[in-house]
């Protein structure tokens, strides 16, 4: 289970067969939601895959990447590369 940098929201991290997929949590629930990293295949020191923006419904070019045992470094990007931002997720217990 991860924190998003701004606190805004929690994501639950799981296999989705040979990949990775993660879904936004509910608050009240603490149920899985809507998927947000889908499909991350893995690679030499990072998963890549797709991001949701859940804010505009867009998708994105998106890695993961653990950054030291608590942190994960998850970045988008737009237009082939042209326009990237990024995160870094705090591990909650």
């Amino acid at each position: 289970m991860w924190l998003t940098e701004e606190k805004e929201g929690k994501v639950r991290i799981e296999q989705c067969g040979a990949n990775l997929c993660g879904y936004s949590v509910d608050k009240k629930s603490n149920q899985n939601g809507e998927q947000v990293l889908i499909n991350m295949k893995p690679g030499k020191d990072k998963w890549s895959g797709r991001i949701l923006d859940p804010n505009t419904g867009s998708t994105y070019d998106s890695t993961i990447a653990l950054k030291g045992s608590d942190n994960l470094r998850v970045q988008g990007c737009a237009f082939g590369g042209v326009f990237c931002g990024g995160q870094t997720w705090t591990r909650l217990n």
